[in-house]
């Protein structure tokens, strides 16, 4: 029964997704069974005590770019690993209550052109700028971080640590999302308290607010989705029960029991306690994605000659994110990175009260089309 309410909990923070049937595992095309699968992936690739923050949404943009580069067993093994779902240019609801962009760059070795059409594919379907570079230059680095720079706020401001001469050419994606809270935390509440992580307890802020949220709880496990401004974007919290091992969960974070679990949320009075926090991580995503299948675009015989016509491979993809929560909102920003290379009186209601003290998963999610914009795990604060 136990393992039952883990799968329950973690299958409730799925909310929509390019299918909307219920599935035993995940949907192809469905964007919620590519972020679930990249999240799990990327949990058991980490150390158990380490904090976890990644942005599926970004990762899913850069994939989809070189994917469409891609031919033969490289695009299949490319589009099994995107659950055949594509996330290409669209419309994500920027207003003046939530700034949220996604910028796409192809920049190219002036040495080794990309094809034509493969250029004229990225503009048309992600929107995305080309640059042709020498990329034995020093300006060629500063100018790709530039970029990340700019279309993030500044909060990746070094996306890329070096630029080898012998790189074809390099996919950026760069995310960045700030919203204000639909319920503001009063920073007047704010207290220090314990945070029990799994390596020592803390003391950090944490914010306080009594509201109504959506919010289920099954046996000592909780789930609350916090709202922001206009209602479009929340962020989501999975708090498992103190008796249960974070590592247990990470096995039934999948798309499978999505429907039977998001009937379980209801709108109730609940006093919300939080911790302030602020994540920046960089991970090397090579193993990741091997593990999901797409291996032969990191070997001598990947098929990429939609992109040039020089024998090329993909010799790493890097994401950065930055990641911060306090009492007006959440900032967050992503760069993923591919490098290519050669070879009325109403009745009393219930108070629940879940207090966020202990290790916690947590996503920021678009409500209206499934994208799953950012996702993590913190351990210690």
């Amino acid at each position: 029964m136990k393992y039952f309410s883990i799968f329950c909990l973690m299958t409730m923070l799925i909310f929509s997704s390019c299918s909307h049937k219920p599935s035993t595992d995940s949907e192809d095309g469905s964007r919620t069974g590519f972020s679930m699968n990249f999240f799990r992936n990327v949990l058991e690739i980490s150390a158990k005590d380490e904090n976890v923050s990644i942005s599926p949404y970004s990762a899913g943009v850069a994939l989809s770019m070189l994917a469409s580069g891609a031919e033969g067993e490289t695009l299949a093994e490319l589009e099994s690993a995107l659950n055949h779902c594509r996330f290409v240019r669209e419309d994500l609801g920027s207003n003046d209550s939530v700034i949220i962009s996604s910028a796409n760059a192809l920049w190219m070795n002036r040495n080794f052109p990309a094809k034509k059409t493969y250029v004229k594919l990225l503009s048309d379907d992600f929107d995305a700028y080309s640059a042709s570079l020498d990329f034995s230059s020093p300006g060629a680095l500063d100018k790709i971080n530039q970029w990340c720079s700019d279309n993030t706020h500044g909060r990746i401001p070094k996306a890329l640590d070096e630029l080898d001469s012998d790189m074809v050419a390099v996919l950026t994606n760069a995310l960045y999302f700030k919203g204000l809270w639909y319920y503001p935390f009063n920073k007047e509440l704010t207290r220090k308290d314990d945070f029990h992580g799994s390596l020592k307890t803390s003391k950090v802020e944490f914010m306080e607010q009594k509201q109504k949220f959506e919010y289920a709880s099954f046996e000592g496990n909780q789930v609350v989705r916090l709202p922001y401004a206009e209602g479009r974007y929340a962020m989501t919290i999975l708090l498992p029960s103190a008796n249960i091992k974070m590592s247990e969960v990470t096995e039934y974070i999948t798309e499978e029991g999505y429907n039977q679990l998001l009937s379980q949320l209801r709108t109730e009075d609940v006093v919300v306690r939080m911790p302030k926090f602020k994540v920046e991580k960089s991970l090397l995503l090579n193993s990741v994605l091997q593990n999901m299948g797409a291996s032969k675009v990191f070997t001598r015989s990947a098929e990429l000659g939609g992109i040039t016509d020089a024998d090329v491979l993909v010799s790493e993809v890097n994401q950065k994110t930055f990641v911060e929560i306090n009492e007006k909102g959440a900032e967050a920003a992503a760069v993923t990175t591919i490098g290519v290379r050669l070879t009325a009186i109403r009745p009393v209601e219930p108070v629940y009260y879940m207090t966020i003290d202990r290790p916690f998963f947590y996503l920021i999610s678009d409500i209206e089309n499934g994208n799953i914009l950012f996702a993590g795990r913190i351990m210690n604060l």
